[in-house]
């Protein structure tokens, strides 16, 4: 279901390609995000990067706020988690993820997290609430509205933006109020994984008396908030029951969710889509913004 060799792999790949096809040999020394972010940097973004929200090096999350940004504005804020198979990534690897949203007229937080075998479950979550407790008591500073913020992640960082949701435990130990979270838009995120069936994230979830404690779909109710999920169905990587599963039990609680797939399109693939070098594999953009703004 996650295999962390083979996201890695497509990843480099797509980037390598966009690498050629952008800018060839005058940015040969660039890694494939380097030019990915290259291509989607926008003077329309303003960024504070570095900012901690934890004492440990990886505790930091960088901010991009709209340019046009007037004093006295609140814009919806969508704090976003990469993914990487709770073993890798960066949120400077992300800055597209970033532009988009800020094109959108949103507030972006890219946030780190510590990484297997750094750390294992549930710290990851528990950096998650950090920075959502950092974003709800600065983000005001950054022209952001701290009572309209939305998570969103790709991959691993889906499952830390769904369970962030639907697990209020992170969040209150935290001491983040319930109800902070008012949406999640959640990339082809292994909802439904049972950590010790997938021999690429066993170590990371290791020594868990209960399985389900790391499962989203374990902690659906009527309390949970809206929900996109995305997901491409060329993926090799997370399968599709993890989506159908967790949207088919939102929909028995009565709980607004909106599942989209997306043909032709594999793991990498979908997030990339955010990118403007591969915008035009999948409407990933376009229902993004589609779902934020019905819940401005």
């Amino acid at each position: 279901m996650l295999i962390a060799k083979t996201y890695v792999g497509k990843m480099n790949r797509f980037l390598k390609v966009a690498a050629a096809v952008a800018v060839g040999i005058a940015l040969a020394g660039c890694s494939g995000f380097d030019v990915l972010n290259l291509v989607a940097a926008s003077t329309a973004a303003k960024a504070t990067t570095g900012l901690s929200y934890g004492a440990d090096p990886r505790q930091k999350l960088d901010v991009l706020v709209p340019e046009s940004a007037r004093p006295g504005a609140a814009l919806p804020v969508v704090l976003f988690f990469y993914g990487g198979s709770w073993t890798a990534g960066s949120r400077t690897d992300y800055r597209f993820v970033g532009n988009a949203l800020v094109k959108m007229g949103y507030v972006a937080v890219l946030a780190d997290y510590r990484l297997y075998p750094q750390v294992t479950f549930p710290a990851f979550q528990r950096d998650a609430a950090l920075a959502l407790k950092w974003t709800r008591e600065n983000i005001a500073g950054y022209h952001g509205d701290a009572s309209k913020i939305l998570v969103m992640g790709h991959s691993a960082g889906a499952h830390v933006a769904a369970l962030l949701a639907l697990d209020p435990s992170y969040a209150r130990a935290a001491g983040v109020p319930d109800g902070t979270i008012k949406g999640v838009i959640g990339l082809a995120g292994p909802y439904a994984m049972v950590p010790s069936q997938i021999d690429s994230v066993r170590a990371a979830f290791a020594g868990l008396p209960d399985e389900n404690v790391a499962r989203p779909v374990t902690f659906v109710t009527a309390a949970a908030p809206p929900m996109l999920l995305l997901y491409g169905l060329a993926d090799k990587t997370v399968g599709r029951a993890n989506a159908t599963e967790l949207a088919q039990l939102l929909r028995a609680k009565g709980r607004d969710v909106t599942l989209i797939e997306y043909p032709d399109v594999g793991h990498p693939g979908i997030v990339l889509a955010m990118a403007p070098l591969f915008k035009g594999r999948a409407a990933v953009l376009a229902d993004t913004k589609a779902f934020l703004d019905r819940l401005k």
